[in-house]
């Protein structure tokens, strides 16, 4: 029997083909092509992301899956300016020599229109390459001081390691404690945290003293012990770090207070027996009935089979940020910076975030809430 053709004289079945085979390779490639009014391709957007996906802090793949989801959706419903987002994904390893490599790589091969980044002490090395090739870094689930005023090209969106004390400091005054242990993790992320709790709390009098864990380390016990004679020890350190935190305290029969940074609140910690009682930093998402990240979060544990946290929603809140900065735009290096700077009110999901003319820090804040019942109540 004769193959079935077109009026034209095509082979049906083989156009069938070739056009499924357009689908799936611009499918692969991360992003639909769109024509523009003369029938022409619209070039994609490219953004780098350098996020570490494995290494000590590996917790932080949940970034790039917030990302993912909003360029999805950003991309769904025609992309920025007509054009669609592809993101170009390198892991850092938690390695600041590899995140550089990357970083070279992606300039090289892709020129992307901005960087986003995750980890302090990743995003503070890749700093002097934005300046270098005058391209804006963002940082995420970044809270290192300074990452904000390194240059002109670098920005952040996240806290810094001024709102990771700021609760702190309230239930620190609340408790009267007089004798405070700061845990740290030795990296930028940590030494940020540790010296704004310093520069606040020795002034107001009382005794406070350190001890330091490496940022590949999940045994705390060396520090633990040197600081348990205090009346609270505050830990600062990545996610994997809490739950046997409170386990070692626990076998070290620490009876102090536990005060935990904002990273305790994912990976597990509000449900483990030791965290109960415990004093926590965190931001607005998690408290019930919170409106904004509703739909959000079932879209997320849908596509990606876990909880909603705010790594993750850091990542998507980005996406979102960019994608109403630029509407309308041009969407150039130079601009994208101007963009960032010009002053602003960004209705995400962490609520409102005022963000000031000439700033590089979008911040939104933490809170002090207590674990109770394996529940997080906002104090």
């Amino acid at each position: 029997m004769d193959e079935e053709k077109t009026s034209t004289g095509y082979d049906v079945k083989m156009i069938a083909m070739i056009t499924i085979l357009i689908i799936l390779v611009a499918g692969l490639s991360g992003y639909v092509l769109t024509r523009d009014d003369n029938g022409e391709e619209k070039e994609p957007i490219k953004i780098g992301v350098i996020v570490s996906m494995s290494g000590p802090a590996s917790h932080m793949v949940r970034v790039k899956n917030g990302i993912e989801l909003a360029v999805d959706d950003v991309n769904e419903k025609g992309g920025v300016n007509g054009r669609k987002i592809q993101l170009i994904i390198e892991d850092s390893e938690s390695n600041n020599t590899v995140a550089v490599e990357a970083f070279r790589r992606i300039e090289e091969e892709h020129h992307p229109l901005l960087y986003l980044a995750t980890q302090s002490s990743v995003c503070m090395e890749l700093a002097p390459l934005a300046a270098e090739y005058s391209v804006p870094l963002i940082g995420l689930v970044a809270s290192a001081e300074d990452l904000g005023n390194q240059n002109d090209w670098t920005f952040r969106f996240y806290v810094s390691a001024r709102e990771e004390v700021t609760p702190i400091h309230k239930i620190i005054r609340d408790l009267n404690i007089d004798d405070l242990g700061v845990l740290y993790q030795d990296d930028e992320y940590g030494r940020s945290v540790l010296e704004e709790m310093e520069r606040d709390y020795r002034p107001g009098g009382g005794n406070i003293s350190n001890a330091s864990f490496s940022p590949t380390t999940t045994d705390l016990r060396a520090g633990i012990t040197a600081l348990n004679d205090t009346e609270a020890i505050f830990l600062v350190g990545f996610a994997n770090k809490y739950v046997p935190a409170s386990e070692q305290m626990a076998e070290l029969n620490y009876s102090g207070y536990r005060l935990m940074a904002s990273g305790a609140v994912s990976d597990g910690y509000i449900t483990q027996t030791h965290s109960q009682g415990s004093y926590l930093a965190a931001p607005i998402i998690y408290k019930e009935g919170f409106p904004y990240i509703e739909e959000v979060e079932k879209e997320y544990e849908k596509e990606f089979e876990s909880a909603f946290t705010h790594q993750a929603a850091n990542g998507f809140d980005c996406i979102s940020l960019l994608d109403g900065l630029l509407d309308g735009e041009e969407l150039t290096r130079d601009n994208i910076r101007s963009q960032l700077v010009r002053g602003y009110t960004h209705p995400g999901i962490f609520g409102d975030i005022d963000v000031p003319v000439g700033s590089h820090d979008i911040l939104f804040p933490l809170y002090l809430t207590k674990v109770e019942n394996s529940e997080l109540i906002y104090l």
